[in-house]
């Protein structure tokens, strides 16, 4: 009777199991519109199931999904069928490239990667390569130990209405993410840390950073001739030089940093150290409801740039709160408007006969002649942010 009992406890099992991985799988199937095909499985002990990644890949069809068990793959996986690649638990499920070359390489649309570490990339290559494709979608996985100066965790080059999604980047020397001519891509809820720039973006439009943790890189995050990009919700901490630097964009730009938390962050030797540094910007940046705290030595240090908004953030134990420095130049004259911040280094603070006085932010014409911006409504009490 016992040895029945035990018998019908392993059957029980089994199918919970099976069950647990079909459920699993069709989760994916409702929230992917191209999962239209069949199921493919690489590891564990089913029969026909693949030993490698690159084997399953070549026998499926547009629409399959490819569902990899827990183990290490050392391989370099091509991806050039519009398929789904879901590993069983990201911890436990690894693509290892060896130092031999890229560990997942896209050369197709419409394609979906979720679950996996990913880690060991040739040097100054990358976890994951996506050239000129669209629709690409990466989640829940851990991308590590891609080494050299041009390496990145994940590149993006001349990919659109795609999304990186909860994935944590670590120890990656060259960048944790690469934006290269791309549009309307979303980083969204990633943690990046050990690079040397978080993420940079280089001319590309309707870019969403959001609820993403870039801390202990050199840099945090850095756009460059870019439009359209919203960073928001937020945390940049403990970079070595700079937290948020946006460089060389136009008229028009449109470019919303609001609601950060932007901490810590340059305390290395370079100069231009700054929670957020901006340069050569022409007009059309809003920084708004920010956290700049205990930045060194600046808050915020503007350079050459013109006509931006700066209100209700708290600057709070900045060495040095904010910085100006314009040029001569007449096309890039004009003031920023400073409205609405928190100071703690307002006089208006310290002396009530003052709390009508301005906020006044130092700053000079080519370092040689001496000026200043004003926050004429600086406010008496920190926001909540």
């Amino acid at each position: 009777m016992q040895r029945k009992t035990m018998i019908l406890g392993i059957i029980i099992l089994f199918f919970i199991g099976n069950f647990a991985s079909a459920f699993t799988i069709e989760i994916y199937k409702m929230n992917k519109q191209f999962c239209s095909g069949d199921i493919l499985y690489v590891g564990g002990n089913g029969p026909g199931n693949f030993t490698k990644i690159q084997d399953a890949i070549d026998n499926a069809s547009s629409g399959d999904i490819i569902f990899v068990y827990n183990g290490t793959y050392y391989e370099n996986v091509m991806l050039y069928k519009s398929i789904n690649l879901i590993g069983e638990k990201k911890e436990n499920t690894i693509i290892d490239g060896g130092e031999m070359g890229i560990p997942i390489k896209v050369m197709k649309s419409y394609i979906y990667i979720s679950s996996f570490t990913i880690k060991n990339c040739i040097s100054r290559g990358e976890g994951i390569q996506v050239l000129t494709e669209n629709n690409i979608d990466i989640s829940d996985c851990d991308i590590l130990n891609c080494y050299g100066n041009g390496s990145s965790g994940i590149e993006f080059s001349n990919v659109f209405d795609s999304s990186i999604k909860d994935c944590n980047f670590y120890n990656n020397t060259g960048k944790g993410i690469k934006i290269n001519n791309c549009e309307n891509i979303e980083i969204e809820s990633c943690f990046i840390e050990n690079s040397y720039n978080g993420i940079i973006v280089w001319f590309s439009s309707y870019l969403k950073i959001n609820n993403t943790f870039t801390i202990n890189n050199e840099d945090g995050i850095n756009v460059w001739s870019s439009t359209n990009v919203d960073i928001f919700n937020n945390v940049v901490s403990d970079n070595n030089r700079k937290g948020i630097t946006i460089s060389y964009c136009e008229k028009d730009s449109n470019i919303d940093i609001c609601n950060n938390s932007i901490l810590n962050n340059g305390h290395g030797i370079f100069y231009f150290n700054a929670g957020i540094f901006i340069q050569y910007c022409k007009d059309d940046i809003t920084i708004e409801y920010n956290n700049i705290k205990n930045n060194d030595p600046y808050g915020i240090y503007i350079i050459c740039s013109s006509f931006h908004k700066i209100m209700k953030n708290n600057f709070i134990e900045n060495n040095i709160s904010a910085y100006i420095l314009y040029s001569i130049n007449p096309k890039i004259f004009y003031p920023n408007s400073w409205e609405y911040n928190y100071w703690d280094d307002w006089i208006g603070l310290k002396f009530k006969f003052a709390r009508f006085f301005p906020k006044v932010i130092r700053g000079s014409y080519d370092f040689i002649i001496p000026w200043f911006d004003l926050d004429l409504h600086p406010v008496k009490e920190p926001y909540k942010i």
